[in-house]
Formats: structure tokens, sequence, C-alpha cells
């Protein structure tokens, strides 16, 4: 069931980014019927902001029952983090997250932001922002060169399918904005771990935390099988398993599954908590 939960959410994750990508990019505007405009507007940030409370209530709801699937499954930034991770040969001790103090100062200066009307600073940290600002600045360029070379490529052909595109240069402060963020996002994965931005930075992942303080479902350890071996503590991107305890800390676990596969005494899993009873 774990190496299942970790395939599903691989194959979807990458599947998802793929799409948001090439949206981003400007690849593709419809596919048989399909609005990608779709993809930003169930994002939690640009539902808020439109306006959109049915989409933000249901990523709120369904992060309690389930925890935050969100974060593995549908943020382009926190998908980009694990992309990245991939290429760190040292593997660090990860942190869940920072001091609180610094979490809780950033979101409100957030939703300071969003009722003043003055959203610059959202902008800065918000993952639907900032995977838009990468992607324009690092993704763009190639993928619109690709793109005008096969359309150049089919056009001697008489397949006209492909349209060429011109590429037009966001500005410098947008250059430095993103060669700025992306210095900042890989400093702290290789330093800190894989999710340390995603539990101490991104307002989202603070107000999802706090609604998955205390998911109904949940990754937990059942002490009775446990061996303290380790390797669900090693496994685990947001290092939020405490092996001395037992103890998994889901309101910063981002349902990321690896730590149900490696487990070879079938003590931890992703279920409904089970209650012990007192001896």
């Amino acid at each position: 069931m774990g190496r299942t939960l970790q395939l599903v959410r691989r194959i979807f994750a990458g599947s998802f980014f793929l799409l948001l990508l090439l949206y981003v990019g400007g690849t593709f505007s419809e596919i048989y019927g399909f609005d990608p405009s779709l993809l930003s507007r169930i994002q939690f940030i640009p539902a808020l902001m439109a306006g959109s409370s049915a989409i933000v209530i249901a990523i709120t709801l369904f992060t309690a029952i389930f925890g935050r699937w969100y974060c593995s499954f549908l943020c382009p930034l926190g998908i980009l983090h694990d992309i990245l991770a991939r290429f760190q040969k040292e593997k660090v001790k990860n942190m869940s997250r920072g001091p609180g103090i610094v979490r809780y100062s950033i979101l409100t200066v957030c939703v300071i932001s969003i009722f003043s009307g003055a959203s610059l600073a959202l902008l800065l940290v918000d993952p639907w922002s900032l995977f838009g600002r990468l992607t324009t600045t690092f993704a763009v360029p190639p993928l619109t060169f690709a793109n005008n070379q096969l359309s150049a490529a089919l056009n001697q052909f008489g397949i006209y399918s492909a349209v060429a595109k011109d590429y037009h240069f966001a500005g410098i402060s947008v250059l430095l904005v993103a060669v700025f963020s992306l210095s900042l996002i890989c400093y702290f994965l290789y330093v800190y771990g894989p999710r340390f931005w995603c539990n101490t930075i991104c307002p989202v992942g603070t107000v999802l935390s706090l609604a998955a303080i205390k998911p109904l479902i949940r990754v937990t350890i059942n002490d009775e099988k446990c061996v303290s071996c380790g390797l669900c503590e090693k496994h685990c991107k947001a290092g939020v398993i405490t092996l001395q305890t037992e103890q998994v800390d889901s309101s910063n676990c981002i349902c990321c599954f690896n730590c149900l596969p490696v487990c070879n005494y079938d003590a931890i899993s992703y279920n409904f908590p089970i209650k012990r009873k007192s001896v």
C-alpha cells in the first residue's frame, strides 16, 4: 500500500508539474476542450485572491481530513523542491521548520498585504507567483525556442499545427527577483532539507499546517512493531519523524509517503490513528 501511494504521488505530481510548466510557458492554450487556466485556479493563493472560497474551503477541509496532500500533489513550488532535491549529492539532516516567530511573522505580513491591497509582500513568497517568475525566467526561453524549431520543421512538410511564438523579456527586475528567489530556495534546500522552505517561509504551508495538526487520516508509527531502525526518519524529506518518541509531526508532514515502503516491519502506515489501550 505504501509503495502504491508513493508511486501515485510521483506520477501525479510529475504529470501535473509538466502541465503547469507548459501552461505558464504558453506552450498550449487548449487541449480537447480542456481549459488549462483551471490549473492556476485550483492553487490556494490565486483562488483566495479571486474570491473562490469554494476552492479554498475544499483544500482546507481536505487537508484537515487527509493531511497536506496539496503540498506534494498540487503545489508547483513544492514539486520543484522535490526535483531540485534529486541533485543533492550529500543528504542533510532535515529540519521540519524554522522558529515559529519567523513563519507566523511572514504569514502576518502576507495577511496584512492582502487586506491593505499592497500585495507585493505576498507575491514574493506565494508559491504560485514564485513558480511563475521562475518559469518565465528560466523555462520560457528554451520552451519558446524548442516550439519555434518544431514549428519550422513541421512547416517544411506542410504541417502547421505548431505555431511559432514570440519571446518577450519580462524585464531586469523580474530576472533579478527570480535569480535571488531560486538562490534562496536552493540555499534552504541544501542546508536545511528539501521542505524547510515549505514549512517555514511559505504562507500556504503555514496555513495548511494549522489545518493538518490532527488530520483524521495521517502517517502513524506503531510502537509495538517499530524497532527504531531509522529508515523512515532517514527518508522523510520534511524531517517530521522523531524516533525517540515514535511520533510524526502531522502538521508539517507533506504526505510524500517516502517513509511507508522503506519500513521492513510494517510499523509505519497512513491510516486512521490507532488508539492504544492503557495497561
